[in-house]
């Protein structure tokens, strides 16, 4: 749809931690004002707000603009920092309800706080959409090998209508 998306992979000395070392930092702020140049932009998304705070921190004077933080699970565990972020954010999401529940359990939120959900759409789930006989379903999973992602789930889903059409399940970790 013409959004041109940068990511920049950011290795840290410990895995999990949210400390960084400086060249990491440098590094990533080098490639993002790399790739902004000349450009304007209307919002900086921040997805795993806690762990990539700083990196939004740094390049704030870039970019000038809003900034929409989407918190993860992973990023509630520190209040100080949750209330931070919050008190500096134009914009909050989050990608569950439980998720903007212990926010609100930490801070006062915005009551605009709004949930991104990820996942396929309802109407793809309805029974509205067809396919001629013989059609083979693809899914595909990407993403970490990891107990709290559920790939069993998906493998059991895609089991439950294995009856039903024919599939094809690929996963990528």
């Amino acid at each position: 749809e013409g959004v041109n998306v940068l990511k920049v992979p950011i290795s840290r000395p410990i895995p999990n931690k949210r400390k960084r070392t400086p060249y990491t930092v440098h590094s990533a702020v080098k490639a993002i004002e790399k790739f902004t140049e000349g450009k304007k932009y209307d919002f900086v998304i921040n997805h795993y707000c806690s762990y990539n705070d700083y990196l939004i921190e740094r390049t704030q004077s870039i970019f000038g603009v809003k900034k929409l933080a989407v918190f993860h699970g992973c990023d509630v565990g520190n209040p100080d920092l949750v209330r931070k972020i919050v008190s500096e954010y134009d914009y909050i999401a989050a990608r569950s309800d439980a998720i903007i529940r212990k926010l609100r359990d930490i801070c006062e939120c915005p009551d605009d706080v709004r949930r991104i959900d990820s996942g396929v759409p309802a109407e793809y789930l309805d029974g509205g959409m067809y396919h001629a006989p013989g059609y083979v379903y693809k899914f595909v999973y990407a993403g970490k090998l990891i107990k709290r992602k559920q790939v069993d789930q998906i493998l059991e889903a895609a089991a439950m209508i294995g009856d039903q059409r024919r599939f094809f399940v690929e996963i990528i970790g």
